[in-house]
């Protein structure tokens, strides 16, 4: 899958071990590496969404339309994403409708869910 993100700090967390321990200790750091080479190898969502360590979810209230993928299951810490098809449109509506058409991810932050 292609992914493409909010902006270039959270890039480099997600590609530099060094700059993710640093910025959300080594646990996590780790987590946020893995999850973001799992998903440069998945097919489409449906392989993400099967995945069930990543607990892939859709968020509500000032979240609608993003989703969450936990960096762990008990750190407390998650990738938010908004996702796209093809032709960089932004897919809204059921995910069980749009987890074939999505093949692109964009990763809007890594955030601690109880903070």
């Amino acid at each position: 899958m292609e992914i493409s993100f909010r902006s270039n700090k959270i890039k480099k967390c997600c590609y530099d071990i060094r700059s993710a321990r640093k910025k959300y200790g080594d646990l996590v750091g780790q987590k946020l590496i893995a999850t973001i080479d799992y998903i440069e190898r998945a097919k489409n969502l449906a392989d993400i969404k099967a995945y069930t360590p990543f607990h892939f979810h859709a968020l509500t209230s000032d979240r609608k339309n993003q989703y969450a993928i936990d960096l762990g299951r008990r750190t407390g810490w998650r990738l938010i994403l908004v996702l796209y098809d093809n032709n960089n449109n932004k897919l809204v509506g059921a995910l069980e409708e749009i987890c074939e058409r999505v093949h692109e991810l964009y990763v809007w932050e890594v955030t601690n869910h109880y903070d």
